[in-house]
């Protein structure tokens, strides 16, 4: 669990950073976010270079996009989130929280680094993680503020869950798995990019059972062929 506790730490050291020597530039706030939406877009499209199957990709977007507008989950997660968005006025602590799980937990480091941290004490992974997510937290928090800082418990969950799960959940290491799971979570990052940036209002968080349906799809199609 290491590596976890270092990644965990680093979003909320970056997330501390970006609230108190980034966020009083809040004449320029349009300026970060346009700079890191822009970023986010690009890292979302070029994640998708290694799919295996756009069949597969676009099928569990579909149809994990419909089962979380069913069940709202953007909705329940602004629910969840609205006490505090009372508490501190003017944070847009959903958006934040949003954005920045989506950025820190989804994605191929995140599977691997947690496998190779459980499996073989290998920590290398999460420790470069750490790095990139400390400086995308400092950018997220000057720009949506708290939410910024739940992300940090979602990183503790899941990457700490593969890690202690990480014999039974070690086949998705498999190319097979791995890289439409990449291109998936690449696509809900893209989808964040076009929302930080005004582009397209997705409700980002309603496309996130997509990444259990690839899974699945993808053990399917394993299973048949």
């Amino acid at each position: 669990m290491l590596g976890v506790y270092v990644n965990t730490l680093a979003v909320l050291a970056g997330a501390f950073a970006g609230l108190v020597f980034i966020k009083p530039l809040q004449t320029y706030r349009h300026v970060i976010t346009e700079s890191v939406g822009v970023l986010v877009l690009a890292l979302g499209i070029y994640g998708i270079k290694d799919m295996n199957s756009p069949a597969i990709v676009l099928i569990s977007l579909l149809v994990g996009g419909l089962i979380g507008a069913v069940m709202d989950i953007e909705g329940h997660l602004g629910r969840l989130t609205q006490s505090l968005q009372q508490r501190f006025q003017g944070q847009q602590i959903t958006e934040g929280f949003v954005y920045a799980t989506t950025l820190f937990v989804v994605g191929p480091m995140t599977i691997i680094g947690s496998i190779n941290a459980g499996l073989m004490k290998d920590y290398s992974i999460l420790f470069l993680k750490s790095v990139m997510d400390g400086f995308s937290a400092a950018a997220l928090s000057a720009a949506y503020g708290m939410g910024v800082f739940l992300s940090a418990l979602a990183v503790l969950i899941v990457q700490g869950a593969i890690a202690l799960f990480s014999a039974q959940l070690s086949f998705l290491q498999l190319p097979m798995y791995v890289n439409d799971f990449s291109a998936v979570g690449n696509l809900l990052i893209a989808m964040i990019g076009l929302r930080m940036l005004g582009i397209k209002e997705i409700k980002v968080g309603n496309y996130l059972p997509a990444l259990l349906i690839q899974i699945f799809l993808a053990w399917l199609v394993g299973a048949l062929v």
